[in-house]
């Protein structure tokens, strides 16, 4: 359903939809599971932050500012979308073919663009080679919560890609559901009228009278701390808040939680 569309979707009078997104959280676990210590401290420095002062520890502008050499504080949001295109597309492996058609530039600058990005990241290819090995010994992996999956694809790239993206996007997408399960319980116990309409991708989506906003929100972000472990350390990934009229539409909640 397109950006426009969503606009339709509208809260009943005095009522506010509030999207409750999990930030940045492929990213963040991409970043656990190849020990990328630098990323990792970042996530860690952020974490609580309000909105407001969370630019510099932005992945995806990063990500641009690694490539072009733009000024974190001047990346526009078009900028920072093409940043999150190379993030997601180098991570999982996809190829430069992939990335050129993604951000309509030349099959030569997209090369130049991969190899940018794996210089910026030297540990994704010692994870991509840790993956194969796994996959040459038993044909699974297993993603944070221990949900374990076989992949039985024709050896070769095809299947390397879906390997690479199964940890952190299984991984993400049980987490949301796993918060989605105490946010339905926890519902039966607050003292105003709450209804849950929908999850996508990594964000959940309630609507409660515009009185109980902020209520909603604490307890939204409480059912949505579930710890997450890789080698013995736990971590948890932050999430961001809008409130609006409409699906489409949202003010972003600049909240600093560490007070």
């Amino acid at each position: 359903i397109p950006p426009e569309a969503r606009k339709m979707y509208r809260a009943d009078k005095g009522w506010k939809i509030i999207q409750a997104d999990y930030s940045q959280a492929e990213a963040v676990v991409v970043a656990h599971v190849t020990n990328d210590y630098k990323l990792i401290k970042m996530f860690s420095d952020s974490f609580g932050l309000p909105k407001s002062q969370k630019g510099p520890y932005d992945i995806h502008k990063m990500t641009f500012n690694q490539m072009t050499g733009v000024p974190i504080e001047e990346i526009t949001k078009e900028q920072r979308n093409a940043g999150k295109t190379v993030r997601h597309a180098v991570s999982y492996s996809a190829g430069p073919t992939v990335l050129a058609n993604r951000l309509g530039v030349s099959l030569a600058d997209a090369k130049r663009l991969t190899e940018l990005y794996h210089q910026a990241n030297p540990f994704l290819r010692a994870w991509y080679s840790a993956i194969q090995m796994e996959l040459k010994k038993t044909r699974s992996l297993t993603n944070l919560f221990g949900r374990k999956h076989r992949f039985l694809d024709r050896w070769g790239d095809g299947l390397f890609r879906s390997a690479y993206s199964f940890i952190p996007q299984s991984t993400v997408g049980d987490l949301l559901n796993k918060a989605l399960i105490k946010i339905y319980d926890e519902q039966q116990h607050v003292s105003y009228d709450m209804r849950i309409l929908l999850q996508l991708h990594d964000a959940v989506y309630i609507t409660v009278k515009e009185a109980n906003v902020m209520e909603a929100v604490r307890m939204l972000r409480k059912c949505m701390m579930i710890p997450l472990e890789h080698n013995y350390e736990k971590f948890y990934i932050d999430v961001d808040f809008k409130v609006g009229d409409s699906w489409g539409e949202g003010d972003e909640l600049d909240i600093n939680w560490r007070e």
